[in-house]
């Protein structure tokens, strides 16, 4: 009888260890918005609500420095579990060799999710190699803005507005005003230094700047030449445009342009005017073309390091914030949803959000972020590409030849860097 009670004892110990092992409870280090934003303040309501409605996982939150310090932190074994990645980071971080966790194990599951639930676009930028190392909830796309009295005073119809390249130059011409050299009113906005919004515009008329591998840089694409022409014959041919292509925003909103290309961002400014009315085009392609789209340049992406102890857990905080969340953190952040069902939602089918909808779901997506050198040694800097686009449009060098010439030495630091990495 005593051995059968010393049994029992010891048997009701391992059971009860055995229970406090399963409950032991996992922590999850997500690394994201700083409180002291929306974003952040919803994310922080969003963990608590998540933390509250099970006890297995907890949600630590941090703040999320940049894709430096992860990458810092990830070498030195100090990595958080999930990251909030802003642009394009799976398919820079992703990968076979990236730090950043393939979730198609997770997705295809049958707890994963349906990947038709996203537009096509989400997956243009966070697979890699055709394993998907992310999951974005939004985007900021990009529209064409008109002002509305401009275009009114011109005589021309809102209704039918801006479909392609010729469109463009003959509204332009229109809504310019100017007297003798004088120029009251410009009637577009070219941006040709603004990164994003520029090769939007290349794209747009079917251009390339770098091959899909991001190993080539091919900004002497024809179409790409063609549209840095184009470009370059507003400004110097018929005087539409202003030779300084920079930042025109705050002149667009105190009325002095017309008509400028730039992403959603810029409604929250032109609401500082509000005498300012504007309507927004998707697009427009370059003539006879199907048009491209600079795609994933400012998201909320949701990535796994590869590092992290609790895969499934983490890929479990992720869907259910992405899939039951994803629509309120879009609308938050004032960014474009990439669920199907936000963009079902009467703000986007009409204006002005609904340009931003349309081009979205029409224009090819495009991406330079998977080149293998950093921005400052292809864009920036007058011996790279943004000098020679600005010696075009100014009309200091020719547009054929003076992209050659930049291609061949980019591509020399790229060869360089595909040889070292």
């Amino acid at each position: 009888m005593q051995r059968y009670a010393k049994g029992m004892f010891f048997i009701t110990l391992i059971f009860g260890l055995c229970l406090g092992a399963t409950a032991k409870q996992i922590e999850i280090r997500l690394a994201g918005w700083s409180v002291g934003s929306e974003s952040g303040k919803l994310l922080a309501q969003l963990v608590d609500e998540y933390n509250s409605m099970q006890d297995r996982v907890r949600i630590a939150l941090e703040v999320y420095g940049g894709e430096q310090p992860l990458l810092v932190s990830y070498v030195g074994g100090a990595a958080p579990d999930i990251a909030i990645t802003s642009g394009a980071s799976p398919m820079v971080y992703g990968g076979q060799d990236g730090m950043f966790l393939a979730l198609d194990t997770y997705i295809d599951a049958e707890d994963g999710f349906d990947r038709s639930l996203f537009i096509d676009d989400m997956w243009s930028f966070t697979v890699v190699d055709g394993k998907a190392y992310g999951i974005a909830v939004d985007t900021n796309e990009r529209a064409l803005f008109i002002n509305k009295k401009h275009a009114e005073n011109a005589g021309l119809p809102l209704q039918n507005t801006v479909k392609n390249w010729d469109d463009l130059l003959a509204w332009a011409k229109k809504m310019t005003i100017r007297h003798g050299e004088d120029t009251q009113q410009w009637g577009f906005f070219t941006q040709y230094a603004r990164g994003g919004d520029f090769w939007h515009t290349i794209y747009l008329n079917d251009g390339e700047i770098f091959s899909a591998d991001g190993k080539t840089f091919i900004g002497d694409h024809p179409n790409t030449i063609e549209a840095v022409q184009f470009l370059a014959d507003m400004v110097l041919e018929h005087k539409v445009a202003p030779p300084t292509g920079g930042d025109s925003r705050n002149d667009f909103i105190a009325g002095k342009g017309s008509m400028l290309i730039w992403h959603s961002g810029l409604m929250q400014f032109i609401a500082t005017n509000p005498m300012l009315e504007y309507v927004t085009v998707s697009g427009p392609p370059g003539n006879n073309k199907h048009g491209g789209r600079f795609s994933g340049a400012s998201t909320s992406t949701f990535c796994i390091l590869d590092s992290t102890q609790y895969p499934q857990e983490a890929f479990d905080f992720v869907k259910w914030i992405s899939l039951n969340h994803g629509n309120t953190i879009a609308q938050t952040r004032n960014l474009v949803p990439l669920l199907r069902e936000g963009l079902r939602a009467r703000q986007f089918q009409t204006q002005p959000w609904d340009a931003f909808a349309h081009s979205i779901l029409t224009y090819n997506p495009r991406t330079y972020v998977h080149a293998r050198i950093a921005s400052s040694e292809w864009w920036s800097g007058t011996d790279n590409f943004a000098g020679a686009v600005a010696a075009i449009i100014t009309g200091q060098k020719p547009a054929a030849s003076t992209l050659q010439e930049v291609a061949v030495r980019i591509n020399a630091k790229l060869r360089q860097a595909n040889a070292t990495q």
